[in-house]
This record gives structure tokens, C-alpha cells and sequence, in this order.
């Protein structure tokens, strides 16, 4: 089945040939955390309420009660968004990269507070990475080897003169006096720009990055400089003379990612989560570990905003938004999540679990929209769970860890697997007979192990040096596959013996019968079977990016892997098309429960639905607004395989998005496909249906909100 919406414009209305302002977005959508598991760059409070916080996949949200809750507003480009400031309460600049440039630097602006934006500025190779307002008339942004200006509260932008440089950070104590710093990079002006004077030999090595910078008055400014190791830079007269404080951040050779003071006191961030606080100016300062893990996993905090020296609040990955109103004394999350989800697994519908780092485990009873996080009683992390029924389930991991729950999640208990290898992959065959495999992540030594009474007892079947085991895949209790990042190994009698076959190699491998299967994720290719593993050529290749997992239902299938990516193909692997992008994190597993309804898990807690099968779509960002709901008739109809289904959508009563549902159904009244299930704007809708899997026949579709409901007939003939 193929969906394809298109949001249509006026011009279309009119039979005009021009299509204006489509952007792709994608039908996957975030259920946790929510309202995104985005990495965020920066945030920024211009009172106790109201704040924006911006990051990865031009991600834009906002909250106006202090941080309890967040809406998502819409991009208009698909960006890393490095920095955001305020004019005043309507008026924001946030400021980033068009990804898909490379490396252009790009300015957004709002007016009204961020229900709409607007580039104002697209410059080429200018990668901006920071932004600041001294006050309405002067606004400075910085990048690579530029620093640009504006006297118009961020409408138009002037290049300054600064000479050579690579900024990363920007700070103004008033409209004349600041600082811009980088990589080996500083410079101070004392005429809002009209010069910028270098501050040579501060920075000491030509890699070291100074941060984040303070200008705490109109002669001291304070940087932190990211190096091994890290110090900080600090002069109280304006440049003439800066001292170089080394040796007592105590970082432990972590990456610094920003810096922030008020008055006297300040913090610095760092990737592991290192929060550290000086109430001296920067002279000395103490250290908050709280948030630092045995197993450290990186872009924890990325950003700190003071609103003044006891209200602070720190932004980074998986949409983490943190917040103190006692200096530092004390930190509460107001939104997002930073483990990562190995594993996710659906028994039905509406049951689900996910398993990840540090014992983490969740479960949904209602398809998603909810996830509990259950707490296992473990701290290892877990690569990968499987359910036998709604009640028994298991997990595996780290130093070969496995964890049994006959409950339904509630409790879980430990067994002994006879081994200590990382553990990437389990499944079951039945209630009693299991598998486990790892070896990637164990300098390629890799095991198989095996239970034949619910995990009583493991024995192992096959273990040794270079044997990167990924995952598994059982069609049987007899007949398995093991694939390694080098090949793979097969098994006909449960186990006894397992056999290298070569040609083939990859993370994950699926079966869509006793004969044809898929692996990929290690290199460019893609690996079929069409003689139950014997043999496997390449059915493509091209695909440069590591994919963690994939699935298949018939000619149907999907994979995810690194930097946010999914590719589907509909054609059993021959041809394969990326889905936009919602996020940069590293998806790791992938579960549909039928072709259309699927759940992707990864990093920071992320776990992304789609009710569609993944199919992109496009939205308009015009302001057609029809004055009713109204359903059209399907063009054309009769049709083979594929016809268009048209709907209007007014804004709606409460004056918000509106929840639409538009379902096909048979003659028998059951659901055949779900196109659309989501919340949309105002605006007119197109749906492009392809029948090629179903048969001949009369069906029905049925466009459906909370203040309207239509059905119309379509036939479809073969």
C-alpha cells in the first residue's frame, strides 16, 4: 500500500500550474518522549513563563508556564538549530545550519511569538552557532569566520568586519560592548561591532574551543575553553590582560558545551553531565555530579540559560529540559529523556515493551499513547526483550545479563546465562526454547546460548573469538540464523551445530518465510535469500548509513538506523526510498504489528510511531483556511491500482488543529488501512491510495473528526 498526502494551496483550487511553500515531513510522529525526543541545543527564558528551547531536525518549542508543558512549533526548515535569543515577548532569532546544504547558516525569525517563522537570512558556508540581543536596535550573530548585525530587531543583517575566525559563541553586556569566540578564536569589540579586536595568544592550542563567554561587566569577560585540559580565560580590563586558569575545572577530559553568568555567579555544562557553579566571578568553582552515569552516553547537557543567579535551566539530548530555582542547589526535569531504547516489542494492538540502558524498561497498554517506564531492579543495560505471551517476558544485556518477568513487567528476576559477553539479541521460539547471542560489543567474542525450560538453565552452544554476533532470527525451534558484521551462521537442529555461510554479513535479519529473507546494516548493502539462507546476493546497495534493524511484510519493508534515518522499500528490497526525518538520534529497533502500524526505538528514550506504514507526506504552510469540512469524491473511480482522495479542513471550533482519521474499509466493514491519523491544520488535503495489494471490489472510505464524520464508495478494479 502506498499514501501519499499532499496539502494543497489556492493555486491548485484554481488550476494554476505553480505549487508554493510544500515542505516533506514524514507520518512518523513522536509518542516518547513528548512532545520530542529532539536534541536541543539551546533554551532561553525571557521571564518566569515563557521560553523557547531550539535543536536537532529544526526543532522549535515553547512553553508559557514556566516550563510545565511544551508545544512544538512548526519549522520551516529542516535544521540544526544551534542558538536562540528574544527581542521581547513576540520577537525570537534562533540561528543554525541548513542540513541540507552542509553548512549554511541560517536565521529564523518570529513576530508573534513563535506561531509563525521565517527565514531572514540563508547565507552560504556561514554555519551560525550563536545569537545575542543587548537590546531591541543591536543583535549579533556569529559563525564560521562571521559576525553579522542588525539594527532592525533581527529583520535585515549586516556583515561585520572581524577578520578571520571560527565563533561559536556570542555575548553583549550592552549595544557596544561584547565578545565572540570559537575555535582558537576571540575577540572583543568595544563599538558594537565596528571593530573587532583580536585577543591573541589567550586560547592556547589551535583545537581548543572556547565555549561559552560572559561579559559580566563592561571590563570583565569570562570564557570557558574546552581543551585536555579544560580551563577558563578571564580579564577584568577589557582585554589588555587575560589569565589563563588552569587544572581545576576537573572534568575528567569531558567536551564543554557551554558557559552562562550572571553578576558574579555562573555555570559551565558539560557532556556527561558535569554541572559546575562559582558564585566568585569564575575564580573558583564547585562541582555537581548528580546527573553523571556509570555508563557515560554523551550530549547530556548542551545549554545553560540563566534568567538571573537563583533561576537557571539546562537543555540537551532527547528533548531534556531541566530547571533550578536555587542557584544549583537543586535540579527538576521539566520534559524529555536521556536513556537509550535498545528493544521494542508489541504482543498485540495495544501491549508493548521497550527495554534499554541502565535497567531501563517501559510498557504501553493502549498502543503508545501512553508508556510506563517499570522499574526492573537492574541497572545493566538491556539490548534487546522478547515476550512469549502478554505475561512472560525476557531481557539481555550487559555482562550477559538475563531477566525474566511472569508477570506482565511488574517483577523481574534474574537468571544465570553462564556467560559474562553482552548479550545484543533474544528471542523464543516457544515458551520454553530460547536464544541469546552477542559478540559485537565484546571484541568479537562472541556466544550463543540456549534454554530449553523458560530460561531455568542457558547452555552454550557456540562461542569464540572474531564472531561479531548482531541478532538472531528463528523460523522455528529447529531452524535459525545468527548474522555477524562479518557473516553468518545457520542452524537446522536447534542449535547443535551452527554453520558459517558466507556472502552476507550485517546489525539485524528478517525472515518473511521459511525461504526469503533480508539482512543489512554494516555496510552499503542489502542481503537476500530466496533458498532459506543457503545462499544471499545483493538485492542493493548505496546505503552508506549503519541500519540497526529492519522489517518486512511481503514486498513491504523498513529499516532505521543512524542519525534518524528510515528507508521503506515496497518492492522487496530492490529499490529504497528514505523517509524524511524527524530527528538525528540513532534508532536502534523497529516493531510493526501489521504493514501500516509500526513503532521505532533509540536513543534518549525515543520511540516514534507511524499508522501509515512510515509514507511521507507534504504540508503546506499557506493560509487556505475552507469554511467546512468536506470530503470529496475519490478521482479517478473506477481506479487501478491507485486513486486520489481529497478533504477540506476548516479551523475548527475550539479554534485548534483538528484530529482527523480517513480509514478505508471493505464490504464486511473491516479496516483494511488507516491513511491518516493524526492532528492537522487548517488547509486542503490530498491522498493519493494504492490498491495494488488488495483485491477487486467495492470499498468504502471514511474521512472522520471530532465535529464531522462522511463516508463515500470507491471501486476498485484489476
Amino acid at each position: 500500500m502506498r499514501i501519499i498526502i499532499t496539502l494543497l494551496n489556492i493555486m491548485i483550487l484554481l488550476l494554476l500550474p505553480e505549487i508554493n511553500n510544500l515542505n516533506a515531513q514524514t507520518s512518523f510522529f513522536w509518542q516518547h518522549p513528548l512532545p520530542t525526543g529532539n536534541q536541543l541545543e539551546a533554551v532561553k527564558f525571557i521571564n518566569q513563563q515563557t521560553g523557547i528551547a531550539v535543536g536537532a531536525a529544526g526543532t522549535i518549542m515553547k512553553t508559557s508556564n514556566g516550563g510545565l508543558n511544551w508545544v512544538v512549533q512548526a519549522s520551516p526548515i529542516y535544521a540544526f538549530l544551534w542558538d536562540v535569543t528574544y527581542v521581547d515577548i513576540n520577537i525570537w532569532i534562533v540561528v543554525g545550519v541548513d542540513v541540507s546544504s552542509g553548512n549554511n547558516g541560517i536565521i529564523l525569525r518570529t513576530t508573534n511569538g513563535g506561531t509563525n517563522w521565517s527565514i531572514v537570512q540563508n547565507q552560504s558556508g556561514a554555519n551560525y552557532k550563536g545569537v545575542d540581543f543587548p537590546s531591541p536596535n543591536a543583535g549579533y550573530v556569529v559563525g564560521a569566520g562571521t559576525v553579522h548585525k542588525s539594527t532592525d530587531q533581527g529583520a535585515t543583517w549586516v556583515l561585520q568586519p572581524t577578520g578571520l575566525g571560527n565563533f561559536y559563541t556570542v555575548d553583549f553586556y550592552d549595544d557596544l560592548i561584547g565578545a565572540a569566540a570559537g575555535t582558537n578564536s576571540l575577540r572583543i569589540t568595544t563599538n558594537g561591532g565596528v571593530n573587532w579586536i583580536a585577543q591573541n595568544g589567550v586560547i592556547v592550542f589551535p583545537l581548543d574551543l572556547c565555549a561559552g563567554i560572559s561579559c559580566t561587566d563592561p571590563q570583565t569577560v569570562v570564557g570557558v575553553v574546552g581543551s585536555s585540559p579544560s580551563y577558563i580565560i578571564r580579564t577584568t580590563n577589557s582585554g589588555q590582560n587575560w589569565t589563563n586558569y588552569q587544572n581545576f575545572l576537573n572534568l575528567n577530559g569531558e567536551i564543554v558545551r557551554d558557559m552562562e553568568m550572571v553578576n558574579n555567579t555562573g555555570f559551565i555544562v558539560s557532556n556527561n553531565g558535569r554541572i559546575l557553579r562559582t558564585t566568585t566571578g569564575g575564580l573558583n568553582w564547585t562541582m555537581d555530579t548528580t546527573f553523571i552515569l556509570p555508563f557515560p552516553r554523551g550530549l547530556l547537557f548542551l545549554s545553560v540559560n540563566m534568567l538571573d543567579e537563583s533561576t537557571v535551566y539546562l537543555a540537551g539530548a532527547g528533548g531534556a529540559v531541566l530547571k533550578s530555582i536555587n542557584s544549583g542547589l537543586n535540579w527538576n526535569y521539566l520534559t524529555g529523556y536521556q536513556s537509550a531504547l535498545r528493544s521494542i516489542q508489541f504482543l498485540n494492538v495495544n501491549t508493548g515493551y521497550a527495554s534499554g540502558d541502565g535497567g531501563t524498561i517501559f510498557k504501553t497498554t493502549n498502543s503508545g499513547n501512553n508508556w510506563q517506564e517499570i522499574n526492573s531492579g537492574f541497572v545493566k543495560n538491556l539490548y534487546s526483550l522478547y515476550f512469549t505471551d502478554v505475561n512472560t517476558g525476557y531481557a539481555a544485556g550487559d555482562s550477559g545479563i538475563v531477566i525474566k518477568t511472569s508477570n506482565g513487567g511488574v517483577n523481574w528476576t534474574a537468571q544465570s546465562s553462564g556467560t559474562d559477553k553482552n548479550l545484543l539479541s533474544i528471542v523464543f521460539t516457544n515458551s520454553n526454547i530460547g536464544y541469546a547471542t552477542g559478540g559485537e560489543n565484546n571484541n568479537s567474542q562472541g556466544v550463543i546460548i540456549k534454554t530449553t525450560n523458560g530460561g531455568v538453565n542457558w547452555l552454550t552452544q557456540l562461542s569464540g573469538s572474531l564472531l561479531d554476533f548482531t541478532s538472531l532470527y528463528f523460523l522455528n525451534s529447529d531452524t535459525g540464523f545468527a548474522v555477524t558484521t562479518s557473516n553468518l551462521y545457520k542452524t537446522i537442529n536447534g542449535g547443535v551445530n551452527w554453520n558459517a555461510v558466507s556472502g552476507v554479513e550485517g546489525y539485524d535479519i528478517y525472515f518473511i518465510n521459511s525461504l526469503t529473507g533480508y539482512a543489512m546494516g554494516s555496510n552499503a548493502n542489502v542481503y537476500k535469500t530466496t533458498n532459506g539462507g543457503d545462499n544471499w546476493f545483493i538485492s542493493s546497495t548505496g546505503y552508506n548509513n549503519a541500519y540497526f534493524s529492519i522489517q518486512f511484510f511481503g514486498e513491504f519493508g523498513i529499516a532505521a538506523g543512524n542519525n534518524g534515518r528510515i528507508m521503506r522499500t515496497t518492492n522487496g528490497g530492490v529499490n529504497w526510498t528514505e523517509i524524511p526525518r524527524i530527528t538525528e538520534n540513532r534508532l536502534l529497533s523497529i516493531y510493526f504489528t501489521d504493514a501500516n502500524t509500526g513503532y521505532i526505538a533509540g536513543y534518549f528514550g525515543a520511540i516514534l510511531k507511524t499508522t501509515n506504514g512510515g509514507l511521507s507526506f507534504l504540508q503546506s504552510n499557506n493560509e487556505i483556511i475552507p469554511k467546512s469540512y468536506f470530503l470529496h469524491q475519490n478521482y479517478p473511480n473506477p481506479f487501478n491500482p491507485s486513486t486520489k482522495i481529497k478533504f477540506e479542513v476548516p479551523v475548527n471550533q475550539a479554534g485548534r488543529n483538528s484530529n482527523v482519521k480517513l480509514i478505508v474499509f471493505d464490504t464486511q466493514g473491516k479496516e483494511i488501512t488507516r491513511l491518516i491519523d493524526e492532528e492537522l491544520s487548517t488547509g486542503v488535503y490530498e491522498v493519493s491510495f494504492d490498491g495494488s495489494l488488495f483485491s477487486s471490489g467495492v470499498y468504502f472510505y471514511r474521512f472522520e473528526t471530532d465535529d464531522f464524520i462522511e463516508t463515500k464508495k470507491m471501486i476498485l478494479i484489476k
